[in-house]
């Protein structure tokens, strides 16, 4: 009888350890990023419980960086989290958007910064859980807009609103697919929407001026434009890094770069008076120029109105980030900044070739477009982004489990 008892226990405890190392996710390709998407209810409360499983499962730290043994893809674009809850503000319904860096090499998961390709992939994970209906609003469709439904997003790491614009029947409707630079089939849009990016007591340009110089050392200064907006940025010219704008990836030795690049960072971060994270990326920005991207594309000068290349936890970003495509599209509509000194026909953005708000952006992996609206507020003596975002798409890659 007591063999029984015990071998029931036994499968009892079985069953519980099974249930624990099985954790319900959805693996999803939000623009040009992908990770894992989990309700946050699935993994434990205990910050150092929850990092500690997410780092099993992606395969993390793994010296070489490849995390072989997990979900992980080895590169900073393929190694990300997003945790989902729900939370009420205002009496919405808002999906609740924690964002992960997961480093690869390293027992570290950065909760610091925003990933805005991976937000897109919210549309998709919210559509295929029940439990997050309420944080959609029905649209009418009107002559400028072409989406039916907003997802309402709050941003829980940088702690403000987003939108993501779409269509929940999308699916049926081969009609508007959008192709992205970097994906090479076509999908339906979405519009990644940040809104009020700048807290309160902050500012845009966290030291008050559009450009700083930054003193690397005795005998080397460089201008930069500091920008805290959807994530800690640093703009500088190719220049510094004796280069020419144009060039992708393969054709930049980034070990030759890698230390003046940590040395901007360091010297950045003093001058925001924030902390050195993975958040915090360097971007060389130039003027409209001719080129080839990774996929063999001829982009055009005339297709752009500004270059540029970023850097992603130890490599020059194969695309480029969401966040810092953001920054670079308001820095554009805001004179004075490096980035506004690259276009060609200066000024704000509501005077560029009558194309209103929008930045065209190449990049290595060829071009985005952004919108930026923004305003300078005279009482409070700074400017404010009254909105921006950006056209992704999104696709669901696996829906099941995954094991510790």
């Amino acid at each position: 009888m007591k063999f029984e008892i015990s071998k029931s226990i036994n499968k009892i405890l079985k069953t519980i350890m099974e249930h624990l190392n099985k954790i319900p996710a959805k693996f999803i390709r939000g623009g040009t990023s992908k990770g894992l998407y989990f309700n946050s209810s699935s993994l434990p409360q205990i910050n150092s419980e929850r990092d500690g499983i997410i780092l099993r499962i992606m395969g993390s730290p793994d010296p070489n960086g490849l995390q072989i043994d997990g979900m992980g893809g080895g590169i900073s674009s393929t190694s990300k989290i997003a945790l989902i809850s729900k939370r009420i503000i205002n009496g919405l319904s808002f999906l609740n958007y924690n964002f992960g860096q997961v480093s690869m090499k390293e027992s570290k998961i950065d909760w610091s910064g925003n990933c805005g390709n991976l937000a897109s992939g919210l549309f998709e994970f919210a559509r295929l859980e029940k439990d997050y209906e309420d944080c959609f609003e029905s649209l009418k469709l009107s002559e400028n807009n072409k989406y039916f439904h907003k997802l309402r997003v709050w941003q829980e790491n940088k702690k403000h609103e987003m939108f993501i614009w779409g269509n929940l029947n999308a699916e049926k409707n081969e009609q508007n697919l959008v192709k992205i630079s970097g994906i090479q089939r076509p999908y339906p849009p979405l519009f990644v929407e940040f809104k009020n990016i700048i807290p309160e007591n902050a500012n845009l340009f966290p030291t008050g001026n559009v450009v700083d110089k930054l003193e690397l050392s005795q005998n080397d200064s460089i201008e930069v434009t500091l920008l805290s907006g959807a994530n800690p940025l640093v703009l500088i010219r190719p220049e510094v890094l004796n280069l020419k704008g144009q060039e992708i990836p393969k054709d930049i030795n980034y070990e030759a770069i890698k230390e003046k690049l940590n040395l901007i960072c360091l010297m950045a971060a003093k001058h925001m008076k924030i902390e050195i994270t993975d958040a915090l990326r360097v971007a060389w920005i130039s003027s409209p120029a001719s080129y080839t991207d990774s996929s063999g594309n001829f982009i055009e000068e005339k297709s752009v109105d500004i270059l540029s290349r970023i850097t992603t936890n130890n490599r020059v970003h194969h695309a480029h980030t969401g966040t810092g495509a953001i920054n670079i599209a308001v820095a554009c509509m805001i004179k004075g900044t490096l980035a506004n000194s690259c276009l060609k026909n200066q000024g704000k953005g509501k005077e560029l070739e009558k194309r209103e708000n929008e930045i065209r952006i190449g990049h290595p992996g060829g071009t985005m477009t952004c919108e930026a609206d923004v305003e300078f507020d005279e009482n409070k003596k700074k400017w404010e982004i009254k909105r921006a975002g950006f056209i992704r798409t999104a696709r669901l890659l696996m829906d099941g489990f995954v094991y510790v």
